[in-house]
């Protein structure tokens, strides 16, 4: 029964790994994808007005300001789910020293 917690715990350890990785790779991409939108709107700022540079500046401010928005909830998860897996570490030790202190009863008894 324990190696059966044991393993739900890997099991569910594995998935917020998962999880969690999937979102620090759309982080990493979004700042890179960040730095390139300021580069951008900072070239733009500079050129002349024209209504082409208009567009593509508000679209590249409009990215900018969806990004800073979306920016901290996505920190926030990817705490969260480190958070749980400290929890789930822990868990995983205490089942772990039990298998052992149950398999270290069962010794002295035979």
């Amino acid at each position: 029964m324990r190696s059966a917690e044991a393993k739900a715990l890997q099991e569910q350890r594995r998935q917020l790994r998962a999880k969690q990785s999937r979102l620090l790779l759309v982080q990493a991409k979004g700042e890179h994808e960040q730095a390139q939108r300021q580069q951008q709107i900072k070239e733009l700022e500079n050129q002349p007005e024209a209504d082409q540079a208009k567009r593509t500046l508000a679209r590249l401010r409009h990215g900018q300001t969806r990004w800073e928005s979306t920016h901290c909830a996505r920190q926030e998860q990817i705490q969260k789910l480190s958070r749980e897996l400290a929890e789930l570490d822990t868990q995983g030790e205490q089942a772990q020293r039990l298998l052992q202190g149950a398999a270290a009863v069962q010794e002295g008894l035979q």
